[in-house]
């Protein structure tokens, strides 16, 4: 008797696929993981609507940390204009992630306070900005070197995702602070 995996809860699909012995029931695990899929796919439709459709009227700048890039302008959404962002992040293989405002408003507002306790923290710390449900990109700041400047590690996370990369880069902290202002305009 097969189990009837399209009834499943988005919980009970992965239990499943972290429990599923893959190499005795490939069919299956296919299966599980094709579901997942596409509930992630669904899930992120419903989520982003708000800037569905979004695209810049002008840019003001693009900043690179790491392996995510933020860039900044005036977006043309629903009829309205308003300045806001759009992330790309990569991620390991060919897995990307590039939306517009995938975080705004009070949703924001920890992330960019995180940010601006950086100094305090000595440049440590680790913070997620939440794509979705099951995707986000990971920040992980490692210390600040007088030289280079901020030690930084950016990932793309998820349950089918990954680092592109083992290596982190160094981000001076002016662009630390250009990247706190830019977001705190989109609050």
């Amino acid at each position: 008797m097969n189990p009837d995996f399209e009834n499943y809860t988005i919980d009970e699909l992965y239990d499943a696929y972290e429990n599923i012995d893959s190499s005795r029931h490939p069919e299956r695990a296919q299966r599980i993981r094709k579901l997942i899929e596409n509930h992630e796919e669904k899930h992120e439709v419903s989520e982003q609507s708000d800037f569905e459709g979004a695209c810049f009227k002008s840019v003001k700048t693009h900043l690179a940390i790491d392996n995510a890039i933020f860039t900044f302008g005036i977006l043309e959404t629903q009829g309205k204009e308003m300045f806001g962002y759009k992330l790309f992040c990569s991620g390991a293989d060919t897995a990307v992630m590039e939306c517009f405002m995938p975080v705004y408003g009070n949703e924001l507002l920890p992330f960019v306070n995180a940010l601006k306790n950086l100094p305090n923290n000595e440049f440590s710390n680790s913070l997620q900005f939440k794509i979705s449900t099951w995707e986000g990109v990971s920040f992980h700041f490692k210390g600040l070197h007088k030289k280079k400047g901020i030690k930084i590690k950016t990932q793309l996370t998820g349950f089918f995702s990954g680092s592109s990369s083992f290596f982190s880069s160094y981000i001076k902290p002016i662009k630390l602070d250009t990247l706190v202002s830019n977001l705190e305009r989109c609050l």
